[in-house]
Parts: C-alpha cells; sequence; structure tokens
C-alpha cells in the first residue's frame, strides 16, 4: 500500500481530497437488507475466489486512473458501491485513443 494514499485521495469528494469510505454499520445494513449492487459485487468476487473481511482498508472505496505519459488524467472511474468495475469498454475506447494518437506522431 502506498504510505501517502495519494492515489485513494485523489477520488475525493467536493475537491475536499477525502477518501470515501463505508461504515461497517452502512455496509452491513446495505448487505443485510440485499442492496442489488453490492450484492452482486460480492457474489462476483466469491466466483472468482476471493474472500474478504471487514478489516483493513477494504471499506474504502476505490477506482481506476487511466494517466497518459505526461501525467494527465485520461480517464477516472470512482466506485458508488464497494467492488464496482469501471465499464470495460469505456477504458478500452480510453487505451485506443491513446494507442492511435501514439501512432498518428510517430
Amino acid at each position: 500500500m502506498e504510505p501517502t494514499l495519494a492515489f485513494l485521495h485523489e477520488f475525493g469528494t467536493s475537491g475536499k481530497r477525502k477518501l470515501t469510505t463505508s461504515s461497517t454499520a452502512g455496509f452491513l445494513w446495505r448487505y443485510a437488507t440485499g442492496s442489488a449492487q453490492l450484492t452482486a459485487n460480492i457474489g462476483r468476487a466469491k466466483a472468482a475466489g476471493y474472500e474478504g473481511n471487514l478489516k483493513g482498508e477494504g471499506l474504502v472505496h476505490g477506482g481506476l486512473f487511466v494517466v497518459g505519459t505526461n501525467g494527465d488524467v485520461l480517464y477516472k472511474f470512482k466506485e458508488k458501491e464497494i467492488g464496482d468495475h469501471a465499464p470495460v469498454e469505456d477504458v478500452l475506447a480510453v487505451c485506443r485513443d491513446v494507442a492511435q494518437r501514439a501512432t498518428q506522431t510517430c
């Protein structure tokens, strides 16, 4: 884990650079009451062989950046629910665009 958490802080809300987390009680409530998205994410993780617990940073929301060679953020995805994944087609579209621009400058 990167000690300054700079990557995670980038996902902060309203420019406050605050980590987005789910409280243990909130997570358990959504799980117990059948949050469709959370249930689907847990099912996908279990099917892939992952097992979780409520220790460590497991309740910190994450996401995905695609960063250009110049350091510009080309794509940013922020989890709304723990375990959300960036849409693969969106990520691939950004990567294809980067690759196309790279071949045009060669």
